[in-house]
């Protein structure tokens, strides 16, 4: 379904259907904090020559597999569970306690001696004016790998878990984090045995066989190269490709046709490849298609919208739908998240068909000039 989007009725039919699925999210999950500072309430240290930050809001939401099974869990499916690794830590205990709130089964997330649970902590500050200034981020981060004794429990849980799922999804974010090379090995295996696994790794999409992988357009020239993308891109024969213009700055979409067709092959798999507002581009190394973006208003945030795309995209495949079906499904979900700005964000069924009906005139205006 390159050039037209979705009808409301298979939307309905999809987000019905993803009620019947059962989902498992694995890997790294993270914390993301951000800490607002009024510093109108700042006054000089009696201890040392420093402002400190007043800290008078904090918000807290889940990172990396963490939002993905967050997102996974507002589409309503039967279940959803999640394998990984947390630390003897603060942020490990919130990390559990924050999927334990969504109804995730953790029995599979696994607290691991000399782990460190993965955070992200951003410092706000606000002062006289409306104009806010982010301090540099603070990353709790591991430094060494996690323990044969915590590999072992994961790939043990990753064995046991073959067959029970409709979809799997991997997240592998990290260095030194919960996915290890011999659990992408497993994940492969499990992904020639039949298994539905869907792999979102920033560094190591490379490792993976006989799976879905769903690199951004960045990760794709990191895993390819940037010498890839100098050769000339493949005709397209698809109509909004062909007319739409080149971003200063930016490769045509085009130019990305023939890396999903690469990425599929070397994998033995599928690629699709997210390439913001402009759509994304799917590959079984045999075909390959272009979907098409939905609009988004308001403000623009990117965070958490790669998770947005592979639960949404994973789940509408899990509910039998084709894959420009899922593709433009998992594109409205990721619409509907950029526009929140600061917010990882999760979308509701009710919620997505409402977004649908809003933003679907536009679009077929903007499709009728093609």
């Amino acid at each position: 379904m390159p050039d037209q989007h979705i009808s409301e009725q298979r939307l309905c039919e999809i987000l019905k259907a993803i009620r019947e699925i059962r989902v498992l999210a694995i890997g790294d999950i993270s914390i993301n904090i951000q800490w607002r500072a009024d510093m109108r309430l700042s006054a000089l240290s009696s201890d040392a020559p420093h402002f400190p930050l007043p800290i008078v809001d904090e918000r807290v939401s889940l990172g990396a597999g963490g939002n993905v099974a967050a997102v996974m869990r507002a589409l309503e499916p039967e279940s959803v569970a999640f394998i990984g690794l947390v630390g003897e830590d603060w942020r490990g205990a919130l990390a559990r306690r924050s999927l334990d709130t969504l109804n995730v089964d953790t029995r599979a997330l696994y607290t691991a001696a000399g782990f460190s649970t993965f955070a992200c902590c951003k410092p706000v500050r606000r002062g006289i004016s409306d104009a806010i200034c982010e301090d540099p981020r603070l990353d709790f981060v591991n430094v060494s790998p996690p323990s044969q004794e915590a590999e072992e429990s994961v790939v043990a849980a990753l064995m046991g878990a073959a067959g029970s799922f409709d979809a799997i999804i991997v997240s592998d974010q990290f260095a030194n984090g919960c996915i290890t090379q011999r659990i992408r090995e497993a994940l492969s295996k499990m992904g020639q045995a039949g298994e539905h696994v869907f792999v979102d790794s920033s560094e190591n999409t490379g490792q993976y066989r006989h799976v879905v992988v769903k690199p951004n357009e960045n990760e794709a020239e990191r895993v390819l190269g940037a010498h890839f993308f100098s050769e000339p891109a493949m005709p397209s024969q698809s109509a909004p490709f062909a007319q739409k213009p080149a971003i200063p700055g930016r490769r045509h979409p085009s130019a990305y046709l023939r890396a999903a067709d690469v990425l599929a092959r070397r994998c033995a798999g599928k690629a699709i490849i997210t390439l913001g507002a402009d759509g994304s581009v799917f590959s079984d190394g045999a075909r390959h298609e272009y979907n098409i973006p939905w609009r988004v208003d308001g403000s623009v945030s990117v965070e958490g919208v790669g998770d947005m795309f592979i639960a949404a995209y994973a789940c509408a495949l899990a509910a039998n739908a084709l894959n420009g079906e899922a593709a433009d499904f998992a594109s409205l979900c990721s619409a509907m998240a950029i526009s929140r700005t600061g917010e990882a964000g999760v979308v509701a069924p009710d919620e997505i068909i409402d977004a649908y009906r809003s933003y679907k005139y536009v679009d077929d205006l903007q499709l009728s000039k093609h």
